[in-house]
């Protein structure tokens, strides 16, 4: 079966989807299907099991023009085409001129990600909700993230699906990869960017408040947002010597880089946003077996089942977790390695795609 990704955007930069995209065509590709996968750039190290095609339009009209796509769906002519978030929807309307199946895998609810980002109000997005639903009227089927982005486009039919992950903690240390010492100290890390939702202004008044009261037993790990924003935040924040810029590491040795923490920090605030995305770190951080503070904030955050810790959005809560689990590490990491992983993987969202595929190239 030949199924054909597309997401018009760069695989390269950090984050759940180019995660999620590049993992999902390797192990569709380990399991016999022929995937190609359509993006405007790569690591070459990530190109295992799939045929990368380079989508050569880098321009803004690459959300709205469809000559690249056709072009190769016309070519290849795919059984299925499989597009990524709300990006990827307008062009891969194209798909109903040449009678190929579509699949829309939804990550959030684009327009609010948009406000947020420039911060205009919320309440503007429910003016494009019709459009939001006119997009993936093409779509044979969705799969969503979150409970409420099914909600959101109902009677359309959908699959609820948490984004499965394939880490593991690394059986040996990988000596190519340099991270700082750590010095007796506790790591607590943040991996992601540094966008409003993240709430990464509450983490950095939490660590601004352990600078001043002098405790000295934590030191605050950052990977995946930009030496710039790294750098503006602990200045405003005056945190001392308690951060450490770990970069943007490829995606290859993100396990290696996410062993490093004692601790891992998701800190989200409660926005619309948040409400219609699912933190897919999340998942990999279950993964590594370390512990987890986290906010009581969106989807999946149920799924933590001891293996950390629940706190509010206010930094004396997140303080108290972070001593709790300092105090208390081993029964948390007892409690993470005895955790099942067998719904969260990669290989769970597998079985149901190839029961979705089937359903969809050979229904009743």
């Amino acid at each position: 079966m030949d199924i054909f990704f597309f997401f018009p955007e760069d695989l390269t930069r950090l984050g759940g989807t180019p995660f999620r995209i590049i993992k999902l065509a390797q192990t569709l590709g380990v399991y016999g299907y022929d995937v190609y996968v359509l993006a405007t750039g790569i690591d070459q190290k990530d190109i295992k099991h799939f045929t990368f095609l380079k989508l050569k339009n880098t321009s803004f009209t690459r959300y709205f023009l469809s000559s690249e796509l056709a072009f190769l769906l016309k070519k290849i002519q795919p059984d299925l085409l499989y597009s990524f978030c709300g990006v990827s929807l307008f062009p891969a309307r194209i798909s109903k001129k040449f009678h190929i199946p579509l699949i829309a895998e939804i990550h959030s609810l684009d327009p609010y990600s948009f406000l947020e980002k420039h911060n205009l109000p919320e309440s503007i997005g429910v003016l494009l909700h019709p459009f939001m639903r006119f997009l993936v009227r093409p779509a044979s089927h969705l799969i969503v993230v979150t409970p409420a982005l099914q909600k959101f486009y109902q009677p359309k039919p959908s699959t609820l699906m948490i984004m499965g992950t394939d880490l593991t903690p690394p059986s040996k240390k990988d000596h190519s990869i340099r991270l700082p010492p750590k010095k007796n100290k506790i790591i607590a890390m943040y991996s992601g960017n540094f966008r409003k939702c993240q709430g990464v202004d509450l983490l950095f008044h939490t660590i601004q408040k352990l600078n001043k009261s002098n405790d000295t037993s934590f030191l605050f790990a950052f990977m995946g947002c930009t030496q710039n924003e790294f750098d503006t935040y602990t200045k405003r924040y005056a945190t001392g010597d308690l951060c450490v810029y770990l970069g943007k590491p490829p995606l290859h040795t993100t396990s290696a880089y996410l062993s490093y923490a004692d601790i891992f920090i998701c800190p989200r605030i409660s926005s619309k946003t948040n409400l219609y995305t699912s933190a897919s770190k999340l998942i990999d951080y279950l993964a590594i077996r370390k512990p987890i503070i986290c906010t009581h904030t969106g989807d999946p955050f149920h799924l933590l089942k001891g293996n950390g810790i629940y706190i509010h959005e206010n930094p004396d809560e997140l303080i108290h977790a972070l001593h709790t689990i300092s105090r208390h590490h081993s029964s948390y990491t007892i409690s993470a390695q005895k955790y099942t992983l067998s719904s969260l993987t990669i290989q769970a969202n597998l079985l149901q795609l190839h029961s979705l595929f089937k359903q969809i190239l050979s229904p009743s």
